[in-house]
């Protein structure tokens, strides 16, 4: 019962992921200058990071910055002015580096459909009992075998299992797996919040 839970709850955190929208070069064809962020984002989805200065908004969709170098591919320049933030400049990513959009799709789905298989309950077999092909002779019973038999007292019918009993370990089960991955989150989150210096 608590492997159930805890298989469960792997599935849940081992979710397959789209792949991201801005590997798609037809996105990138409809990003115009003048677009706002929320624009942009809508068609590109969440940059990888981000700059910011009192006049710029930058964001990289294809390599983040590290050191002193500021990539080219993948990047958008917004303008922060009093009307708002717009799209100032951009640059597409080096699609040669970039896998194929439609391989991605399909590596995507065919990870999704086996995803499917694997979670899916399996129909349980049972086996439907064969009619038997012999014969059996008819005895007829004879005088000393007809003779008054005492009944047989009924015997009590098995113990049914406590249905309240199943239902709490059921939830202590559940309660169990969230708490671990309750438990994982926190400190995932505590690491970021508490880096070591």
């Amino acid at each position: 019962m608590y492997s159930l839970v805890f298989l469960s709850a792997l599935l849940i955190t081992t979710e397959i992921q789209p792949p991201a929208k801005w590997q798609n070069p037809a996105v990138w064809r409809q990003i115009r200058i003048g677009m706002t962020a929320d624009q942009a984002q809508r068609f590109l989805g969440a940059p990888i990071a981000t700059e910011s200065t009192n006049t710029l908004d930058v964001w990289y969709y294809q390599d983040a910055p590290s050191g002193g170098e500021r990539p080219s591919a993948g990047r958008l320049v917004f303008r922060k002015s009093v009307q708002g933030t717009q799209l100032e400049q951009f640059n597409q990513p080096d699609w040669s580096r970039v896998p194929d959009w439609q391989q991605l799709n399909q590596d995507y789905q065919k990870q999704l459909a086996e995803q499917r298989l694997q979670t899916r309950p399996q129909p349980r077999q049972v086996a439907s009992p064969q009619p038997s092909s012999r014969s059996y002779p008819i005895r007829r019973p004879n005088e000393s075998q007809t003779q008054a038999r005492p009944i047989a007292q009924s015997q009590p019918a098995p113990a049914k299992p406590d249905s309240s009993k199943l239902t709490s370990r059921y939830f202590i089960g559940c309660g169990i797996a969230f708490g671990v991955i309750a438990l994982i989150i926190a400190i995932c989150q505590g690491s970021k919040i508490f880096p070591k210096g």
